[in-house]
């Protein structure tokens, strides 16, 4: 073979390792489909923040009403305790009205009588 035959398939066998070597530069479809990749990674995340977000709204929420069950629990119960005692001082205030009617009642009939009978004795 030739000297001029041997440099240029050396030549040849350079500029193809050179190229093979050389990354090529991404396309237009490539670079598309990376930034699709990024929007979906990212909007992922949002969506696992915001659902994390409810959740944490929801807690809240949650806390917040049985705080206010409890308060209304509590006011009911003392609302009913109180009405409890007006009960029973009323039902007190109603015996003792009724044996104090009974009383004066029977020393009236007994006055009455006591009266019925000092007249004959005259």
């Amino acid at each position: 073979m030739s000297t001029r035959k041997i440099l240029l398939t050396l030549a040849a066998l350079i500029a193809a390792t050179g190229l093979a070597a050389c990354k090529p530069e991404p396309g237009a479809g490539e670079k598309a489909g990376k930034a699709i990749d990024k929007a979906a990674e990212t909007a992922v995340k949002k969506v696992e923040e915001a659902g994390k977000a409810v959740e944490k709204a929801a807690d809240k929420a949650a806390e917040k009403t049985g705080q206010a069950v409890d308060a209304a629990s509590k006011a009911a119960s003392d609302a009913a305790s109180a009405a409890g005692q007006k009960v029973d001082a009323a039902a007190k205030a109603t015996t003792d009205a009724a044996k104090d009617a009974a009383q004066k009642t029977s020393q009236a009939v007994d006055e009455a009588k006591k009266a019925a009978t000092e007249p004959a004795k005259k």
